[in-house]
């Protein structure tokens, strides 16, 4: 399905926004939006642990070990 011109302006103004930050303020924001993304997904999971949802993330996205950040919470 194509993206409508709305989206992806939208899209583009975003793309402009985060080249405009710093390199410092770029990691913050892609830490919350990946914060985020865990917590959305264990609110569609609750049967999971924290761990085991991690888990499970990074086997869906073919990765193998978890964001160091996560261990900061």
């Amino acid at each position: 399905m194509a993206e409508s011109k709305l989206a992806q302006d939208a899209k583009q103004a975003l793309i402009e926004e985060t080249r405009a930050l710093s390199a410092e303020e770029r990691m913050k924001r892609f830490h919350a939006l990946k914060a985020r993304g865990i917590a959305i997904f264990r609110a569609q999971h609750p049967e999971l642990s924290l761990d085991e949802a991690l888990d499970l993330l990074q086997r869906r996205n073919g990765k193998g070990r978890r964001p160091s950040f996560v261990n900061e919470w």
